[in-house]
């Protein structure tokens, strides 16, 4: 006996139904964290007009902006005033001389490390 085509038509029917919820419905709903991030407003001049990208760790510092990707333990990107004043040349600037630290913000098991990068 065959299988009526009706069958076939509603059993890849409700196949796609159910992956559109799995990617676009339920991740929403996973993850209203993200999205209650993402519509928090800035007090900080540098996003005046507006957030560029994700948010998923965004730290507003003094100087600059950053929205921190955990996976790859580097900014998605970072903002900061530039002047003319700011871009002088200074005296004894040197990157040598930096001392880098790891941002005490971040859980531990996402923080870059100095040696993290040096075997690039």
């Amino acid at each position: 006996m065959a299988v009526p085509f009706s069958n076939y038509v509603c059993l890849l029917g409700g196949f796609f139904v159910g992956m559109f919820f799995m990617y676009n419905v339920i991740p929403l709903r996973m993850n209203q964290h993200h999205h209650r991030l993402q519509a928090r407003q800035s007090t900080n001049s540098i996003l005046q007009f507006g957030n560029p990208g994700p948010v998923v760790d965004q730290f507003e510092r003094t100087a600059y902006t950053v929205s921190y990707n955990r996976k790859d333990r580097i900014p998605y990107w970072v903002g900061e005033h530039l002047t003319k004043a700011s871009l002088q040349k200074g005296s004894g600037v040197d990157r040598d001389g930096s001392n880098f630290k790891t941002d005490s913000a971040l859980p531990a098991i996402f923080q870059a490390l100095t040696f993290t990068f040096s075997f690039i």
